[in-house]
């Protein structure tokens, strides 16, 4: 019911800023994400990159959305991910005005293999996402992102409830 950290040595010095890999889908979970990292003290020059996996599953769920992306979806978009851009500049405002540094990135694809890829070629020490709390059969049958990263990650992992 509480955040886990499993702390890993990347080797990095701790004269370097952190390098943090936040992963954001636009769910409540994601907010929370967002206002933990907020409400910490960062080393000056800690470096964020916020990244968003999309997959055929969402982009089908634009249409008939389900209700953790209502909040991002606007009935002008003519683009259908533009929600995307709204929900990663809105994260990225909320980060910066806590000086941290932050970039964004989106790509299509399985969650899982993105953000274990992108935080050993960025790299990373630190990857951060929230945790959906999947009853125990959801987590069999369709897996949980949060568990997949944590057991296979190189780098530390936090995931925050």
């Amino acid at each position: 019911p509480c955040s886990v950290r499993v702390a890993r040595n990347t080797g990095r010095t701790s004269e370097q800023p952190p390098r943090i890999l936040i992963a954001l889908d636009g769910s409540e979970n994601s907010e929370r994400l967002i206002d933990a990292i907020v409400q910490r003290q960062w080393p000056a020059g800690t470096q964020v990159r916020l990244l968003t996996a999309v997959d055929e599953k969402i982009i089908t769920a634009i249409f008939e959305p389900p209700a953790h992306l209502r909040n991002w979806l606007d009935a002008s978009d003519e683009d259908p991910l533009a929600w995307v851009a709204r929900m990663l500049a809105s994260y990225r405002t909320r980060l910066e005005n806590h000086a941290l540094l932050v970039d964004t990135l989106v790509n299509h694809g399985d969650p899982r293999k993105l953000l274990l890829d992108e935080a050993e070629n960025w790299p990373a020490d630190s990857i951060m996402i929230g945790a959906k709390g999947h009853r125990i059969l959801e987590r069999v049958m369709i897996g949980s992102v949060s568990t997949s990263i944590t057991a296979r990650a190189l780098c530390s992992v936090e995931v925050v409830r």
